[in-house]
């Protein structure tokens, strides 16, 4: 059984667990939608270097549809294949959409490319504040709710995020020269660290952490740890995540739990 599966919680809530935490894990493997959280977005258009369709995303507008047609077709052969290799031909061929298309929509298969992988990140991020909102429903107690962030944590820095981890670094470097792809994602960063300063501030309101703590920091210190253990993942002899986990989780419990 895998480590995210072993939980002290008991009954209600530790099935709620056990069922939240195989999804998070399966959310990166299938690449569901938490679609209600993704309408929120000014950017679930897409994004692109063209400025009014740009635009039109910001204002929530529908896109074309053979626009939608190649970003999810590219989408769907990364999420099969990875970005490595993939070609215009690919694309072309699997969504029926004509080359002269593409380039109507597209000033380059490149930017089709970096679109998709961006809207992929922010699936990513949907998934993962649909699941933040599901954990704080679960947690009825303090020791529920330190139980449900190191969950979180291992969740997180495991294994079978480890491509995630590494596909979110090779975007970040993609999109800076890339003033409005770096605006999406910078946009979706930002919702994510919402989502768990959010949290966070819901377990303060409970008696659960500390009145005096900056909540905001916290959140992105949580991620800043999450994110830099790719620099473990690339190593010929990583650390072990266990060893990762159990000192994120100290540092957690040291520093939210009321003195």
């Amino acid at each position: 059984m895998p480590r995210a599966h072993r939980t002290g919680l008991t009954g209600k809530s530790g099935r709620a667990l056990g069922i939240l935490t195989r999804d998070f894990v399966a959310f990166s493997k299938r690449g569901r939608v938490a679609a209600n959280c993704l309408a929120n977005s000014p950017y679930h258009g897409g994004v692109t270097s063209k400025t009014e369709e740009l635009a039109d995303a910001q204002a929530g507008r529908v896109e074309h549809p053979t626009r939608t047609a190649l970003v999810d077709t590219a989408i769907q052969l990364i999420d099969a294949k990875g970005p490595e290799g993939l070609t215009a031909e690919e694309v072309l061929s699997t969504s029926g959409v004509s080359n002269g298309s593409l380039y109507h929509h597209f000033d380059a298969f490149d930017e089709l490319l970096l679109t998709a992988q961006v809207r992929r990140a922010t699936r990513h991020v949907d998934e993962d504040i649909a699941v933040l909102k599901s954990l704080m429903d679960a947690a009825q107690s303090s020791d529920e709710f330190f139980e449900l962030v190191a969950s979180l944590t291992h969740v997180s820095l495991s294994d079978e995020r480890a491509d995630r981890r590494l596909e979110r670094v090779q975007i970040l470097g993609a999109v800076q020269r890339r003033p409005e792809f770096l605006e999406a994602m910078g946009f979706e960063q930002q919702r994510l660290t919402n989502a768990l300063t959010a949290l966070i501030d819901q377990g303060k309101e409970r008696g659960w952490v500390a009145d005096d703590l900056d909540t905001g920091v916290v959140a992105v210190f949580l991620q800043a740890a999450i994110l830099g253990s790719i620099l473990n993942d690339i190593m010929p002899t990583p650390i072990a995540p266990k060893r990762l986990e159990n000192f994120v989780t100290t540092i957690f419990n040291e520093v939210l739990r009321p003195h």
